[in-house]
């Protein structure tokens, strides 16, 4: 029995669904013109660039942070995949979870809330989301969720985890195929002997049904499943969640 909905913590986080449209009118409602044109006029390829987009979206309107609101577009996707990981969570060898690309830490703290024993560690490079993944925290009262800024590829430790979920950093527009492969295998090996690695994707390729594959070796098992779904926008959209189970 989960102690919360994913529906129920979207919508006590805000994340409810909108448009680009309302999403923009609100921004500059509140803001003004210029910072949205700013907001949309940065070209976040270099890593100055990115942080500097994280320092605007980590702003709050109303509360909520514009990062929060810009990604309720998706809520959709974004429901089935957390429904998705709260199901593949129940059963860990260990207690400690890692959540890598942690951004405002929507899914560290639902984590932490339907499982009160895990131990959860949440990181991102950009300082400013960091924060505002600590204030979520903070806010729900929760003892067992840390956060900190700190890159993947920087990340040095001989721990594992029980389970280990990446989002944002494995499917970044700039990723190419060398870079992916190298953080797929340090993920791996920052996961537990029979732990499992849980990988979410976004896309804009839909399908005209769910599908999904089942690869087994003597190592592990992987389940990929693409789920394809209407954006706020009713552009079609596309969540890819790759689920690694290893053996021992």
């Amino acid at each position: 029995m989960l102690n919360i909905s994913v529906e129920d913590f979207l919508d006590r986080e805000g994340l409810f669904l909108r448009t680009t449209a309302e999403i923009d009118e609100k921004i500059e409602r509140s803001r003004g013109l210029s910072f949205l044109r700013r907001l949309k006029g940065i070209n976040a390829g270099t890593r100055a660039e990115v942080i500097d987009h994280y320092n605007l979206m980590a702003q709050r309107i109303e509360g909520i942070p514009i990062y929060d609101i810009y990604a309720s577009r998706y809520r959709v996707g974004t429901k089935w995949a957390l429904d998705r990981l709260m199901t593949d969570s129940l059963s860990l060898p260990n207690e400690y979870v890692l959540d890598v690309g942690c951004g405002t830490g929507t899914i560290s703290c639902l984590l932490g809330l339907q499982f009160p024993k895990r131990r959860i560690y949440g990181f991102d490079f950009a300082p400013s989301v960091v924060e505002v993944s600590r204030q979520r925290a903070e806010k729900n009262k929760l003892k067992n969720v840390k956060f900190e800024a700190k890159d993947l590829d920087d990340l040095k430790t001989r721990k594992t985890y029980g389970l280990v979920i990446a989002s944002g950093c494995m499917s970044e527009g700039d990723i190419d195929d060398r870079t992916f492969d190298a953080r797929l295998d340090k993920l791996q090996r920052l996961t537990s002997p029979k732990g499992k690695l849980v990988i979410i994707a976004c896309a804009d390729h839909n399908p005209n049904e769910m599908s999904q594959k089942v690869v087994e070796d003597e190592n592990q098992r992987l389940v990929s499943v693409s789920f394809p779904y209407k954006s706020a926008d009713n552009e079609a959209q596309q969540v890819n969640y790759m689920l690694f189970e290893f053996k021992s």
